[in-house]
Formats: C-alpha cells, structure tokens, sequence
C-alpha cells in the first residue's frame, strides 16, 4: 500500500533560498507536507511503520499533533483554505477515498464513496469544493465535489491519465499534470467545471505536479441567517402538501442542519433538531424530513403528512444552526441581545 524511506524529515526553507530550518525529528518516515495558508501550521503524513496516520506540527517545529488514528493509510494532507479542516485520502480497508477532518482531530469525514481509487485532494479557495484525482476504471481524471460530499462532476475526459489537480486563487480554473504519452507529463489548466484544457507546458521533459499559492482567507466572524423563507411569515391561504424552505445568507454546515441522515452515503437529507416544524402553541413536532441544498444554501423542510386544513404553524430554525466557519445562526445580527433563532408562521388553506 506505500513503500517510504525509514526515515524522512519535514524541512522549510526561505522562497529565496537559505538556510534549511527542520521541522519533525524523528526515526520515522514522515512525507506530503501542505502548508497552511496562514504560514503557521504544516499537516503532513507519518509512519509508525504499520501504517501512516496525518499529523500538524507548528511551521517553526514543536510537538507533533496526531490528527487521524485508525489501523488504514491516511495521506496527502492538504488544509482548507480557513485552516480549520485537514482534506485527505484514506484507504478504507477496499480503496483510497477522499475524506475531511477538524485540523484538530476528531470523526473523518467521508467525501467520496465508490469502487474506485481517489486521491491528491485540493480544496477550491472558497473552501466549498474539493479537487481530486479519480480513476475511471480505465485511467486517471480530474473531479470535483462538494467539500460536504455529493455527486462528483468529472472535470477532464480523455484516453491518457491527469494528476495532481491544484485549484488557481480565483477559484474558476484548476491546473493538474496531464500525461500526453508514456514519458512525457505536461502541465494544463481546465475551466473547474470542465472545458477544454490549455497546454501550458510543452517540451519533451516530465512537468509534474503543479501548485498555486492560495491566498490568507480573513476568518469568518460573521453568523449566518435566514434570509427568506417560503410560506412567507403570517402567509394564509398555504397549501396542506407544502413544503417550507428557508434559505440561508451563507453556505451552512449540512450536518448542524440534517442533524441524523437518513443515508450515510447523502449527509444531506435526513431529520433535524435545528430546522423544526410544530403546531402553533404547541411545542410537538411535526415529522418531517430535511433536504440541505449547498449549491442555493437552502434547506426544505417535507412535511411526513399533509398539513391541517384551516391550522396555523410555526416553523423555526433555531441557533444550533451554524455556518461552515462554525458560527452560529443569528437572526437579528444584534450582537448585544444574545443569539436569536428565526421563527414564522402561517395558516393552512381551509
């Protein structure tokens, strides 16, 4: 599953050049280190000789920090673009998939979910997609997907094989080494969303794994809210099968909104503690399951049944709803009264 040498070091050195400051030491192999976009962390792969686990080590050295821990693989660290999460690829006892984790530590989160090998992740400077690379069965190419998981969108299709995709600091194009034949690796760029690629090298030598620095992204402060919602506050005249969409100001964390899914394999659909549905003067809830959109930041909420004719209901989206910065809802956005959820109602047609 890897073979590396006994022991291998991180180092940094000035872009300039210089003298070489060394980071981790130890007996082990340690290999793929990715800098934080702040400078001040290095996520990197570590071997205990079974297997590799990822590790962060302040940038100027210090005590290591075990981030993943299982019996599998783990490597090819990259941080987001906030340094919060930790993007990898991990082998789950079949194949490589792609998975996240708190730069901290904590539960790894599975992105992709297939037969297939997936590894090299990237995440796009906004923090909301990951890049990879895939195997189609025959070859290599280039995907993205939705760092919360979902459906992948293959970005490049052809007969040879494409690597190491790093994402441009626009977010709107994606360089990768793409294999023109045997012996000969070239550097591309592609549209992140597919295209035509452009040959940005072209010479009879090996051009291999390209990288774009990534802009310091300011931490988000800011909390999310409910900017519409669909029945609009104190509707009447509201269909008994309707469903109630809230949409957010911002993309939301789908696990504090689906709080237990109903399919491992779609985090985003499932029941919720946070976006809840009772009767008006009641406090029992309304059975109903929660569908989280990341690409309109909109949750729906489906009824299980059809509403009441002639009953009005509140829905609420309440503060244990919060943001991918983790930044809780804050309807009013008055920072001196506290955390307010968003509450409506509405009346059922008679």
């Amino acid at each position: 599953m890897g073979s590396y040498e006994p022991d291998s070091e991180i180092y940094t050195i000035d872009a300039g050049g210089g003298t070489p400051c060394q980071v981790t030491n130890n007996s082990m192999f340690e290999g793929a280190p990715s800098l934080s976009s702040d400078g001040t962390k290095i996520a990197y792969s570590h071997s205990d000789g079974q297997d590799e686990e990822i590790y962060t080590i302040d940038a100027a050295g210090g005590t290591p920090v075990q981030v993943t821990n299982n019996s599998t693989f783990d490597r090819s660290p990259s941080f987001s673009p906030d340094g919060k999460k930790i993007v990898y690829e991990g082998h789950d006892g079949r194949d490589w998939e792609i998975y996240t984790i708190d730069a901290a530590g904590g539960t790894p989160v599975q992105v992709t979910n297939n037969s297939t090998l997936d590894s090299n992740p990237a995440y796009s400077p906004d923090g909301t997609k990951i890049a990879y690379q895939g195997s189609d069965g025959q070859d290599d190419e280039i995907y993205t997907i939705d760092a919360t998981g979902g459906t992948p969108v293959q970005v490049t299709n052809n007969s040879t094989s494409d690597f190491s995709p790093s994402y441009l600091p626009d977010g709107t194009k994606i360089a990768y080494m793409g294999q023109e034949r045997l012996g000969d690796d070239e550097i591309y760029t592609i549209n992140a969303t597919g295209g035509v690629p452009f040959n940005v090298t072209n010479n009879s030598r090996d051009d291999r794994a390209p990288s774009y620095p990534q802009p310091i992204k300011p931490a988000d402060t800011q909390a999310p809210k409910v900017t519409s919602t669909v029945p609009k506050a104190t509707a009447t005249g509201v269909a008994p099968g309707a469903n109630i969409p809230a949409t957010f100001s911002e993309a939301m964390d789908p696990k504090t909104l689906v709080t237990t899914p109903t399919d491992p394999a779609n985090p985003n659909v499932g029941t919720s503690t946070t976006f809840k549905l009772m009767k008006a003067g009641t406090t029992t809830l309304i059975g109903a399951v929660v569908t989280y959109d990341p690409t309109t930041n909109k949750a729906i909420l489906n009824p299980n049944a059809n509403l009441r004719l002639g009953t009005k209901y509140k829905a609420a989206v309440t503060t244990g709803a919060k943001d991918l910065a983790g930044n809780q809802l804050d309807q009013d956005q008055d920072p001196t009264n506290g955390l307010q959820q968003k509450g409506w109602s509405f009346t059922i047609r008679n």
